[in-house]
């Protein structure tokens, strides 16, 4: 637990340096923004003079011939050419401050980078440590575990050899009447194991007389079952000539109802011819 604690308190010391590393290389680099737009700036404002000085220069070396003038011109343009010489003096002065420091800043950044790395590898090595230390913790708490519980069992396995081993102790101080009891049992169930033996045999025959029984029944039963396949398939054959029968029978049946309605319109016919037969003769008498 001790191990535990100290690798934690490490870690935690790390993660808290390697923030403070991120906070100031953060800042540094800002910083280092900063003075790289400063010196953009001085750069630029470099080149504008630089371009106005030429300006003019040119513009003094173009102005009119007259001593006078080119005196007078030439003064003030030295004055102007003095005070952008100036000014570039300045800006290039700032502009290698500016750089010198922005190398500074690198220079300490790539160390603090390094710091970094080196910091975040310590790190990664002592997680790896604990996560390794932190299984192996596990492990032995199973092991401390499993071992308990075999404690529990073997104890309990003491206590029933115990308990046996004192009934064994009681059965032992027995008396010697007991042992002759035990010893007429014993006798008793060898009889009882002879007679056993005999009545398995005999059960032995009667089965072996009963798988024969069985094996004629079997037999038997297959010719049967052939008999009976036989009587299925002629009953099937009179089922099917009683249906062609009875198809038949329903045909003779339509045909007979048809000649005797044919019949009856016959004799529905001749009586209808005879009584007009009679009806002309009464009226031919009449």
């Amino acid at each position: 637990m001790d191990f535990e604690m100290s690798l934690e308190e490490a870690l935690k010391l790390l993660q808290r340096k390697t923030e403070e590393i991120e906070d100031l290389n953060q800042e540094k680099e800002a910083e280092c923004e900063f003075f790289e737009m400063e010196r953009q700036a001085y750069v630029e404002t470099l080149d504008e003079y630089q371009r106005k000085l030429v300006l003019y220069e040119d513009k003094s070396k173009i102005k009119g011939t007259s001593a006078s003038d080119n005196d007078h011109i030439t003064k003030k343009d030295e004055v102007k050419i003095k005070q952008l010489e100036e000014k570039v003096r300045e800006c290039e002065k700032k502009i290698e401050e500016s750089e010198k420091r922005n190398k500074e800043l690198q220079t300490i950044s790539d160390s603090q980078i390094a710091e970094l790395e080196a910091a975040s590898s310590r790190s990664i090595n002592l997680q790896q440590q604990l996560s390794k230390e932190a299984s192996r913790l596990e492990q032995l708490k199973s092991e401390k575990t499993n071992l308990e519980s075999r404690i529990l069992k073997e104890q309990e396995s003491l206590n029933k050899l115990n308990t046996e081993f004192s009934i064994l102790t009681e059965k032992c101080s027995t008396t010697t009447d007991e042992n002759n009891e035990l010893k007429e049992q014993i006798n008793a169930m060898k009889d009882q194991l002879k007679q056993f033996k005999a009545e398995t045999s005999h059960q032995q025959e009667l089965y072996s007389q009963a798988a024969k029984e069985l094996e004629t029944s079997k037999q038997k039963s297959t010719s049967l079952e052939k008999q009976l396949q036989k009587a299925e398939e002629e009953i099937s054959m009179q089922v099917s000539r009683l249906n062609r029968n009875e198809e038949d029978m329903k045909k003779l049946q339509q045909e007979n109802f048809s000649l005797n309605e044919h019949k009856k319109y016959q004799r529905l016919y001749m009586a209808n011819l005879i009584s007009s037969s009679n009806l002309r003769e009464q009226t031919a008498a009449w």
